[in-house]
């Protein structure tokens, strides 16, 4: 997947943005500048949010947050968030995100189609909720049944307790005809409701939109248009390019993604480390998302783990055991941390299984947190991440923060090496970086960089 062009018109502090990045140039890696709150990290997380969540319902809520930042302007009926033409290695596809409100919908009204009621965005959200009151109906039945065949009267009762069951009887008798009856009148309502959801998506249908977003449905919905492409292939589409699709960004950055009480911990005095266990649910509900913390001390562990697996199924299946893959962990490792230093798996003493990482001296001293460098954890687990990473959109924001100049010129070459097939887009305010590439490469966004004097 290459990402070829984004065209955002109006989003928080991106205005008229038209970016192209060249799938011809021999470099697939593209630094992204601008000034400080030229919109950098929020292009990068318009891109990711919009190309990662959109086709899976359990990443909605992301999309919502994002969404929630979205005005359309008044008396305007829809308003076009991106485009963008995406290369899928064999044709060029072109998709636009936009978001609607109801009078978006006026044509299929005027045209008397909708001649069953009030046909709107909210539609599929309305039958969705009608569908759960009818499933909970039987329950009711059954339950308000059971209880009407408990009640019996018997000769050893009070007259006082005889009279008390049968008014019992006589409450659940009225409670059951009343749950029938709006039974019937639920069914009825999901008839006409049915019919204005089917209209509605015929009439996008003939539009080629797809409808995205029904969690956020009455409010902003989301639709998605793929030029080209009917209407039927455009979420089988979109699933495919969610998972070609990854963010890699800092642990401190602002996340459009995360509700407003959780992006405001990061503000708050004594909650900034709340702000870091918000985070901890997209990086769960969100393969694609990567941050560089401390994360990347437990991707480096499952790296070890993952090749340690690989020798012993290659044991297991060949009846040879070579040790390679655990060695060309090791090897490569070590030729990212400075001169004398090298990385060894940390085991349990009492089952021997990996729980992290160590690190030592060429002649087996142990060195501490405090004698490895921020930059070196940060090379490594970004080494390691992006390895398992093929044939994908990789943005990166600050990717430089924690480098020497050296390793910020180096990060480019790094990143060829460790992902060939992929397409970088890094936000960056590293001259050295940008520098490792043609001026081809480079992109700005307004208020642009500040030349160098």
């Amino acid at each position: 997947m290459h990402l070829l062009r984004v065209q955002v018109p109006e989003f928080r502090a991106l205005k008229n943005v038209d970016i192209k990045f060249e799938k011809d140039l021999i470099r697939k890696v593209f630094p992204l500048g601008s000034q400080n709150g030229g919109g950098k990290s929020t292009l990068l997380q318009l891109i990711f949010v919009l190309l990662h969540c959109s086709s899976h319902p359990d990443r909605l809520p992301f999309l919502n947050n994002l969404l929630a930042q979205v005005s359309i302007p008044e008396g305007e009926s829809h308003k076009v968030l991106a485009k963008m033409d995406i290369w899928d290695g064999e044709k060029i596809v072109q998709i636009e995100f936009l978001c609607c409100n109801d009078t978006f919908l006026e044509p299929l009204k005027s045209n008397g189609t909708a001649t069953i009621g009030d046909i709107s965005f909210s539609s599929p959200f309305r039958e969705q909720s009608i569908k759960q009151k009818l499933g909970e109906i039987p329950t009711t039945i059954s339950r308000l049944t059971q209880e009407m065949n408990n009640l019996k009267v018997t000769n050893e009762m009070t007259e006082v307790q005889k009279t008390d069951i049968l008014k019992k009887k006589t409450d659940l008798e009225d409670k059951l005809k009343q749950s029938n009856e709006g039974s019937e009148k639920i069914k009825q309502e999901h008839t006409v409701v049915h019919s204005m959801v089917e209209n509605l998506m015929e009439f996008l249908r003939i539009e080629k939109l797809h409808y995205i977003n029904p969690l956020n449905a009455e409010k902003k919905p989301l639709l998605c248009r793929i030029i080209d492409m009917e209407v039927s292939e455009t979420a089988a589409f979109l699933r495919k390019l969610a998972d070609k699709i990854f963010l890699a960004a800092p642990s401190t950055q602002v996340y459009l993604f995360l509700s407003p009480d959780n992006r405001k911990l990061l503000f708050k005095a004594g909650t900034v480390d709340n702000y870091g266990t918000a985070l901890k649910e997209p990086k769960t509900k969100l393969p694609g998302f990567f941050t560089y913390d401390l994360t990347s001390t437990e991707v480096i562990t499952k790296s070890f783990i993952v090749a340690r697996d690989q020798d012993f199924s290659e044991r297991v299946n060949t009846g040879r055991y070579s040790g390679d893959h655990y060695q060309q962990v090791l090897n490569e490792m070590k030729q990212l941390l400075a001169t004398g230093k090298k990385i060894l798996p940390q085991l349990n003493p009492k089952d021997n299984m990996v729980e992290g990482v160590r690190f030592t001296t060429e002649d087996g001293t142990e060195l501490y947190p405090e004698d490895l460098s921020h930059g070196e954890l940060k090379r490594l687990g970004i080494c390691v991440w992006s390895r398992k990473i093929e044939n994908a959109i990789v943005l990166m924001d600050e990717v430089e923060n924690a480098f020497h100049p050296d390793w910020q010129y180096q990060i480019v070459l790094d990143l060829m090496e460790w992902g060939p097939t992929n397409q970088y887009i890094l936000a960056t305010h590293s001259y050295e970086l940008c520098q490792a590439l043609t001026p081809a490469h480079v992109k700005e966004l307004e208020p642009k960089l500040l030349p160098v004097r």
